[in-house]
């Protein structure tokens, strides 16, 4: 991979972001700008950072299709993770404020508990 060029200040902030949540702060980033900007670049860089910090990473890419599809990234993300994993990990998962979206996720009802 390519250096990422004049990107310095953006890798440094995601890093500081990266050093929240390894420490068990929730945040979010935002990567927003026209097209050719190099966002997909920035990303890849970000993603690289993650996963030598030791993060889980999933991808999923957005088109047109999702429209049609509610939560349709969502289940890109989850779904196939979420189906092969045994009964403990996914209760774990979907434990909480996540029971309520477990059934989005996977298409099976949630049951009470």
């Amino acid at each position: 991979m390519e250096p990422l060029l004049e990107r310095r200040h953006e890798i440094e902030r995601v890093d500081a972001v990266l050093r929240g949540v390894a420490g068990g702060a929730g945040r979010v980033v935002i990567v927003e700008g026209p097209a050719g900007i190099g966002k997909s670049r920035l990303l890849e860089e970000v993603r690289a950072g993650a996963e030598r910090r030791g993060f889980g990473v999933l991808l999923t890419r957005a088109t047109e299709l999702e429209q049609g599809f509610p939560f349709g990234i969502v289940r890109q993300l989850f779904e196939a993770r979420l189906l092969r994993a045994g009964p403990a990990e996914r209760e774990r998962w979907l434990g909480g404020a996540a029971a309520l979206a477990g059934h989005l996720v996977t298409g099976a009802h949630a049951t009470a508990g």
